[in-house]
């Protein structure tokens, strides 16, 4: 079966009102962000926000959707051209995969902040119990401090993937 193509995650960003952060976030000023859930605070920089922009621009033109491309990147899924397009196919059953990845479309956060996304091939694996569980599991488990949240359906950029943000001190690199 092909990828669902959602119109929605193609122009989500461009409908929302959205401003760049201009101010670098510390990690105290994060976590207090992210204790608070005013995750609407933690914001990309307008340059990377302009190259996200960018880059769903080019995937327009190669993929059926953003879930397509990242169902292939991150889970292996089979490509295939349809329309000119390429579309992901699903497999007949859906595995558990869990991806660790930083996010290439950066915050406005200081040098002591990584930030990462954890992607989740099924939206029934995404609860607290998984997310903390890949991070003790992983490189992110020897950080000195972690914070992560999911967020809200209006915040999205990816709604068709289960994914949350991961932020992490004291670690270098995956």
């Amino acid at each position: 079966m092909f990828g669902n193509h959602n119109k929605a995650d193609d122009d989500d960003l461009v409908a929302r009102k959205w401003t760049p952060s201009t101010k670098v976030l510390t990690w105290s000023d994060a976590v207090g962000f992210i204790d608070r859930a005013m995750y609407h605070k933690l914001r990309r920089t307008a340059e990377s926000h302009k190259r996200y922009l960018e880059f769903k621009a080019s995937l327009r033109e190669s993929h059926w959707s953003l879930n397509d491309y990242l169902r292939g990147k991150l889970f292996g899924y089979e490509m295939v051209s349809r329309e000119g397009k390429m579309a992901a196919i699903s497999p007949q059953l859906v595995g558990h995969q869990v991806v660790i990845a930083p996010n290439d479309f950066e915050y406005n956060f200081s040098s002591e902040v990584s930030h990462y996304i954890i992607w989740f091939e099924s939206k029934d694996d995404l609860c607290a119990k998984a997310v903390e569980s890949k991070i003790e599991g992983s490189f992110l488990g020897k950080a000195n401090d972690i914070r992560w949240w999911v967020n809200p359906v209006s915040m999205r950029s990816v709604p068709g993937l289960a994914h949350c943000h991961v932020l992490a001190q004291g670690i270098s690199s995956a």
